[in-house]
């Protein structure tokens, strides 16, 4: 079975956001037969004054698993369904049960578009779409809308069971910084040829004169300084004459001793 791109079934569902919701439809184009069709299945749904006015307008309609059935069926994002309904004919229960990857723990939803989200009951689904948004078509008095993730009707979550995920790059979780990094990474790393007051606090600290001009002998004093002191993780420090972050900690670190 063909399956879609997340992107795609993210930028379909974002472009329905303000149009209708009707019970029983994937995509179609809202007209006055669709409309008695839909009445005449779902009686109870379709008793709002304002349909005769959306039938008329002609715009797309779904209902909640609509949205991912459109999204499945039209090949551009204002188009209608195209081919056979039946493999995408899921409500959101089916597509719970469907799904490779679920869980009834919110906080441990990996925050990847077009995941799904369900309500209590799972008779209610949403698309997420980033940025801690979910597309919904929740209701008729609703339309297609959007709401948080953080919202606490969402109880479930789960993969799509029709979607290609492979277009998603989740980002690179970073590297652990050290300590030192950290706090000393942004002092400014000082070798022969700079000038300044840290060069002064450096040449204090290694034991030359003080004049803010790091030179031959403050190169060599550095060196000496940094064949005696260790880094933070207790390595040996580089001896090359260069004052970067390993070696201002240790600086600073005999200001503690």
């Amino acid at each position: 079975m063909a399956k879609k791109k997340s992107k795609w079934i993210v930028r379909y569902c974002e472009a329905q956001l303000g149009r209708p919701y009707w019970r029983g439809t994937w995509g179609q184009h809202a007209t006055p037969a669709l409309l008695v069709r839909m009445r005449k299945k779902f009686p109870e749904s379709y008793k709002a004054a304002d349909f005769e006015e959306q039938a008329n307008a002609g715009q797309k309609v779904h209902d909640c698993c609509g949205l991912l059935k459109g999204a499945m069926m039209c090949n551009t994002v204002n188009g209608d369904p195209e081919g056979e309904l039946k493999p995408y004919d899921k409500n959101p229960q089916m597509l719970y049960d469907a799904a490779s990857v679920k869980s009834d723990d919110m906080g441990k939803f990996p925050k990847i578009p077009a995941y799904l989200v369900y309500n209590s009951n799972k008779s209610h689904v949403g698309v997420y779409v980033g940025n801690d948004e979910v597309v919904e078509a929740r209701g008729h008095s609703y339309g297609v809308v959007k709401s948080k993730i953080t919202d606490k009707r969402w109880k479930f979550w789960s993969d799509y069971c029709h979607a290609d995920y492979s277009d998603y790059q989740p980002e690179p979780t970073p590297a652990p910084v050290k300590e030192d990094e950290v706090k000393y990474s942004e002092l400014q790393v000082c070798r022969k040829g700079s000038t300044g007051d840290a060069v002064k606090t450096i040449q204090a600290n290694v034991k030359v004169t003080v004049d803010g001009v790091f030179g031959s002998s403050t190169e060599v004093a550095v060196k000496t300084f940094q064949k005696n002191h260790k880094d933070a993780d207790g390595k040996a420090l580089a001896v090359d004459g260069v004052v970067g972050a390993k070696t201002w900690w240790a600086i600073i670190e005999r200001w503690h001793k």
